[in-house]
């Protein structure tokens, strides 16, 4: 098998190496994500898919489990009534995540679970017992289906198990068989599925629309279009014989760094925020467009937030759920729809980055005001009794200015300049030169003016009048 780091990626098939990591990484956290790939024959589904079974990471489980049981979470009917102490006692171990398939061949009994015939023709203690089928065997682990629209076509009783186990996380699964007790249990798996629509019987969502729902996302697989990539294929398919030497870099240490890149991946996955105004949009947009089911508003947001995820960020944003969502609602919605919700979609983003800039004008303006308001608070803390003083200075001026002119009308007009002013204005104080405002007198405002014409005589008079009324008084008087 080709290694998964030879694989060359191009613009067809780079969402399918997208939405592997995505899978393991969400698996890795035990939340599992379901995702159907449809694409031409021939393009390398079938290929990269087996391949990133290279890039699984291990798991712990209970030492010899078959069940995969998680030390903490034990959950198959051999482990599950155990104490703390007791599966200390059997001890742990790791193993690479489970990677099993379902071919076109399998029985209920094989996928499910049957009857264990070696524990039945034992000769010393026969006993009869169950044998877990692939899926209970691939707890906490993957499962791919190849051609799944033929199987879901030919074998409607493994498609029906296979929605229990898609239907919830964890899924469900339920081992019958005559003569046994029913066991019941559950199971998280991610299946991972590859199918051709253009070949018969046709596209999945028309075959079992049911099933075609499970899958949080559909991913479309086109060829590569340039001459580049197709020769760089050519160099290293499986028939190439290219020595270790030439192989360029060391996988081993490639892995380590991988594994690495992946643990803060699924640290980063349980830390990452969804905010409630996306929230609100999402709503909006299943609202608007009636759409059929609440999985596809999960796998939008469960997405955004895996991709954030990837990329080591605390937060999910527009370009993360842009990269999801054509994959969350190509399979349950008609193009044309498809595309008007996207359309929408980005109208949504450049409202909420407009409404995103406005806030950040509205907290630097706030920001600014809050500095402003500081330095106004440190300022009259700091200069308070200053300005107080200003103050009652300019008051004190304005009442000597006051004093100053009543004295000067007191000296012009009384016959005892000094004891008016003492009467009028108070005592001044010789040594701080301050007079006391209390004892000050206030005066009546003048009367209002009138208009010249209600006045009696002729107020303006020319030269020529004046000079002519001076000549009459001369005469009249005899000078």
């Amino acid at each position: 098998m080709i290694n998964f780091d030879q694989l060359v990626k191009h613009q067809g098939n780079y969402d399918l190496f997208q939405v592997i990591q995505m899978a393991i990484v969400s698996n890795y956290n035990n939340y599992p994500i379901h995702f159907h790939v449809e694409g031409l024959r021939g393009t390398g589904k079938t290929t990269i898919i087996r391949s990133a079974k290279q890039k699984l990471p291990y798991i712990e489980r209970i030492k010899g489990c078959i069940y995969n049981c998680d030390p903490q979470r034990p959950h198959c009917p051999n482990h599950i009534n155990l104490s703390r102490e007791e599966i200390t006692e059997i001890g742990t171990e790791k193993i690479p995540m489970p990677f099993l398939e379902i071919s076109h061949s399998a029985k209920i009994g094989t996928v499910a679970g049957s009857i264990d015939l070696g524990k039945l023709t034992q000769v010393d203690k026969p006993e009869a017992a169950l044998l877990p089928g692939i899926i209970p065997r691939a707890h906490r682990g993957i499962i791919f289906v190849d051609e799944i629209n033929r199987l879901a076509d030919t074998s409607p009783e493994l498609v029906d198990v296979l929605l229990d186990v898609m239907g919830t996380k964890p899924g469900r699964i339920q081992i019958e068989e005559s003569g046994l007790p029913t066991i019941s249990m559950p199971v998280s798996v991610s299946v991972w599925a590859a199918s051709n629509p253009d070949e018969d019987p046709g596209p999945l969502e028309e075959i079992r629309r049911q099933l075609a729902d499970r899958f949080d996302y559909t991913i479309q697989m086109g060829r590569p279009k340039e001459i580049s990539v197709i020769l760089e294929m050519l160099n290293k398919n499986k028939w190439n014989k290219v020595s270790k030497s030439d192989n360029g870099f060391d996988h081993q240490e490639l892995n380590k760094e991988y594994l690495e890149q992946l643990e803060k991946q699924c640290q980063q996955f349980s830390q990452v925020e969804f905010g409630l105004e996306m929230q609100k949009k999402l709503a909006k947009l299943y609202l608007d467009y009636d759409l059929e089911s609440m999985r596809a508003l999960e796998a939008i947001q469960i997405g955004g937030q895996i991709i954030a995820a990837l990329k080591l960020k605390p937060a999910a944003d527009y370009d993360d759920l842009k990269t999801v969502l054509p994959w969350s609602l190509r399979h349950r919605v008609d193009p044309l729809t498809l595309g008007k919700i996207i359309n929408d979609f980005n109208q949504l983003e450049e409202y909420g980055q407009e409404e995103d800039k406005e806030n950040s004008l509205r907290d630097k303006v706030n920001s600014l005001k809050t500095k402003k308001d500081q330095k106004n608070k440190h300022y009259k803390i700091s200069w308070g009794w200053l300005d107080k003083s200003v103050f009652l200075a300019t008051v004190i001026n304005w009442f000597r200015k006051v004093l100053f002119k009543n004295s000067r009308i007191s000296e012009q007009t009384a016959p005892n300049p000094a004891a008016k002013t003492s009467s009028n204005c108070g005592e001044l104080d010789s040594k701080m030169n301050f007079i006391n405002p209390l004892q000050i007198d206030l005066e009546e405002f003048p009367a209002n003016a009138l208009p010249l014409a209600s006045l009696e005589g002729k107020l303006v008079s020319t030269a020529e009048e004046l000079e002519a009324e001076a000549k009459n008084k001369i005469k009249h008087n005899g000078v």
